[in-house]
């Protein structure tokens, strides 16, 4: 009964069962021996009838007994039915491989997943054997194990690469007394992205060792702090040999650098800011090598410092190689000191000669201009007025057809000579400055080529040196000249400016057709007479300036000129005159014509002249024509404008027929003089140029009249017979 009533479940089942077969066997014992008793006592047919009762009743309890057990076994039954159920509806469900086998390795079971692994339906499967049904297994990693779980009982875990299997498998055998259950699933992503992991690693470890930089972790909560190979490699340590913590980390570090370094991871760990320090290492074989260590900080999901991470550059050779190129850099700093003191000093000669070169063709271009104007155009003049002269005291008709033909052919030889004097030398560029040279090549390029050009000069941008300014001046002819050849347009714009600095900018534009290549791809093809512009670049560049195109197909060109204002050393020009003639020698002879024609007394209505021209045929020429006419008087001569000064001092003429272009002081200064202390004097502008801005300079100057030397003696004549002395002056017009 304490057994019953203390015992667990299954004890309790167990003595039930033993508790019914023991009361059957003692019934029937008991019922023998009382059937014995009764026998005895009261005879043997009443026994017996007893004994077929009690074997009745035997027999009703086993055939109760055996109902009982029919049920449990059918309880039993639906009990594992469910249970077995449950257990393939999991199977089937889960998404691992699974299958059964038994003690002679054939399949008694396999799942959904399974069956698609091995592409073959259960029914072709189920009762084979594994090892002929799956001639790759045979021999193999799987069967070892399987046979090692079989006969040790244990369970064994294991993995099946390729190409035992398709793919890589993880299989969990688990042995039992039926034979063997078999769990399995596919691994090969993960797989993959271990080998992939063990490249990148292998990688980024051959990386470091090229690039012979190491890598570096602590674990701010325990210190441990984990190094790549390349660390070790840089420190000259095996893993073994470093002393684990920061201790063992800073005991390789140089002792006059482990401060800086813990000062800065301080601040990496405070602040959160990356840090890089240089330091050295100390090997264990006691040599030095210089890295770079950069630290981070890394925090955790809640923001509280977790890891330090860094890296380690060695930068020994680096070092060395700086050092090294530190010393060649003092030496070579030397060399370039003395080098470029050479490069100055040759750059300032190369200046100086190009600006000698500048000045050479431009005063042999004086030369040849003074040469036409000094001596062919004062022959062909003075030959003019002598025909004229020639023509008034002749009356041979024949003589005066010819004569006529001479004249004309006189004029037509100073008109070709005076263009070619002004091509070859403007004299503009001298006497006026190159705001007024500007103005007088707009209007020289409108007569000579119809372009129309807009000038906007600034007169205090005008270059002291005359280098410069003659340069300035042939590279705005030559972009002109380009307008009119290439830009398919008759108008362009000038503008000249003054800078910052004491330099000066001068625009040259217009819309034509422009370049069909980059402009300074283009400046070798573009030129015209002359230097070309790539020379005057070159020219420019050397003596401070810069040229600059613009230049695109159908946006026009813009070209850009800078130059500085300020004089550059240049050699002295040659006395030009004197290569001519002696201008000494013209001063004596004019203050001897001067001393001839003493002061007189002035005939009624007699104008007195004075004659200024630094050539002396040109006097004479004019002395010839104007002694033909008795109402007129010439009072003196003179060769520049001090000395006409002086004579007009001294003689006080009524006119004065005053040469523009001469030297010691032109005309210009001499008429202003003139005019300013003998307001009564007229004066007549007379030269070689024809050009409007001379006109307009010698009117502002006082002059009343500005003539052509190769005008028409009758014109001459009748500027001298103009208003007497002391009239109005009036306008000054320009008259060929």
């Amino acid at each position: 009964a304490r057994m019953l009533t203390r015992g667990t479940r299954q004890s309790r089942a167990g003595w039930i069962r033993f508790l019914q077969r023991t009361g059957a066997l003692l019934l029937m014992l008991a019922v023998i021996l009382g059937i014995e008793r009764i026998t005895r006592t009261a005879g043997e047919g009443y026994g017996l009838a007893i004994l077929l009762a009690t074997l009745s009743l035997l027999i009703a309890i086993l055939a109760l007994e055996v109902l009982h057990r029919r049920r449990q076994s059918r309880h039993a039954a639906q009990a594992f039915g469910e249970s077995h159920r449950e257990i393939c509806a999991v199977l089937e469900s889960i998404t691992d491989g699974f299958y059964a086998l038994d003690r002679d390795w054939r399949f008694t079971y396999i799942n959904a997943q399974a069956e698609r692994y091995f592409s073959c339906s259960r029914q072709a499967i189920l009762g084979k054997n594994i090892w002929e049904g799956n001639p790759r297994l045979a021999d193999s990693v799987v069967e070892r194990q399987f046979r090692k779980a079989i006969a040790e009982g244990t369970t064994i875990v294991f993995e099946v690469p390729p190409p035992i299997s398709r793919s890589w498998l993880e299989v969990h055998a688990y042995p039992c007394s039926e034979g063997l259950s078999v769990y399995f699933r596919d691994i090969s992503d993960h797989k993959n992205t271990e080998i992939a992991l063990r490249e990148h690693e292998a990688m980024l470890a051959h990386a470091q060792q090229i690039a012979n930089v190491g890598s570096w972790e602590m674990n701010l909560q325990t210190g441990q702090i984990l190094c790549s190979d390349q660390v070790y490699r840089i420190l000259g340590l095996t893993p073994s040999q470093l002393q684990p913590g920061q201790d063992g980390a800073l005991s390789r570090i140089h002792p006059d650098d482990q401060a800086p370094l813990v000062r800065a991871m301080r601040r990496t760990f405070t602040d959160g800011k990356p840090c890089h320090v240089e330091m050295r290492i100390v090997r264990p074989d006691g040599t030095l090598r210089c890295v770079l260590a950069q630290t981070e900080r890394l925090d955790d999901a809640d923001g509280k410092p977790a890891r330090l991470i860094g890296t380690i550059l060695d930068i020994t050779e680096r070092t060395q190689i700086e050092q090294q190129l530190r010393e060649l850099n003092d030496t070579l700093e030397q060399r370039v000191t003395e080098r470029t003191a050479e490069a100055e000093q040759r750059t300032a000669q190369l200046r100086t000669l190009t600006s000698e070169l500048t000045l050479a063709e431009q005063r042999e271009r004086r030369r040849l201009a003074q040469i036409l104007h000094d001596h062919l155009q004062q022959l062909l003049v003075g030959a003019t007025f002598s025909i004229v002269a020639l023509r008034n005291r002749s009356q041979d008709v024949e003589l005066l057809a010819s004569l006529h033909q001479v004249s004309e052919l006189l004029d037509q030889s100073i008109k070709v000579s005076r263009s070619l004097t002004v091509e070859i030398s403007p004299p503009v560029l001298y006497d006026g400055g190159l705001a007024v040279a500007m103005q007088w090549l707009a209007s020289w390029m409108q007569e000579k080529y119809d372009l129309k050009v807009d000038v906007q000069a600034d007169d205090s941008a005008d270059p002291e040196a005359e280098d410069i300014r003659v340069l300035l001046f042939q590279a705005v002819r030559e972009l002109l000249f380009n307008i009119v050849k290439h830009a398919g347009i008759n108008r362009a714009t000038l503008q000249t400016d003054r800078l910052d600095g004491d330099r000066i900018r001068i625009v040259v534009a217009d819309e034509g057709i422009g370049f069909v290549e980059p402009a300074r791809q283009s400046l070798h093809g573009i030129h015209a007479s002359g230097l070309g512009l790539l020379s005057i670049r070159e020219r420019l560049e050397i003596l401070g300036g810069t040229l600059e195109i613009d230049s695109a197909p159908g946006q026009g060109t813009r070209a850009v000129l800078i130059a500085p204002l300020t004089p550059t050393a240049q050699p002295q020009d040659p006395p030009v005159a004197n290569l001519l003639t002696g201008t000494a020698a013209r001063d004596a002879a004019a203050r001897a014509v001067a001393a001839e024609r003493p002061e007189a007394a002035q005939v009624a209505g007699q104008v007195r002249v004075l004659l200024v021209d630094d050539h002396k045929m040109m006097r004479e020429g004019l002395l010839r024509l104007l002694q033909l006419y008795p109402d007129i008087e010439v009072v003196g001569e003179a060769s520049d404008g001090a000395v006409a000064v002086e004579l007009a001092r001294r003689t006080h003429p009524d006119v004065i027929l005053m040469d523009v272009t001469m030297p010691h002081m032109g005309g210009v200064e001499a008429t202003r003089r003139i005019t300013h202390e003998l307001p009564s004097v007229r004066v007549i502008g007379l030269s070689m140029h024809i050009e409007a801005d001379m006109a307009d300079r010698m009117r502002k100057a006082g002059a009343v009249h500005y003539l052509s030397k190769s005008a028409d003696p009758d014109t001459v004549i009748e500027a001298i017979r103009g208003p007497a002395a002391g009239d109005s002056p009036g306008s000054c017009p320009a008259t060929a």
